[in-house]
């Protein structure tokens, strides 16, 4: 699970937040636990948007990397 694309997603930069006063960053409320994974990159996809409590989050597809067209 830590690795499939929606925790990824889903917890991206979740690491930087304080959820809860003597919890530590990346504190989960809704599960009562601290996140699994807190630092990775997405490799694919960046953060478009996120609302205020991150209930909602767009990503966009980053854009392929040239691979050398040939004609």
């Amino acid at each position: 699970m830590l690795d499939s694309l929606m925790y990824r997603l889903c917890y991206y930069r979740f690491g930087e937040v304080r959820t809860t006063n003597g919890e530590p960053l990346g504190y989960d409320t809704a599960r009562n636990c601290e996140c699994g994974k807190k630092d990775y990159d997405l490799e694919y996809f960046e953060e478009a948007y996120s609302t205020e409590r991150w209930i909602v989050r767009i990503y966009k597809v980053k854009p392929l990397p040239n691979r050398g067209k040939t004609m």
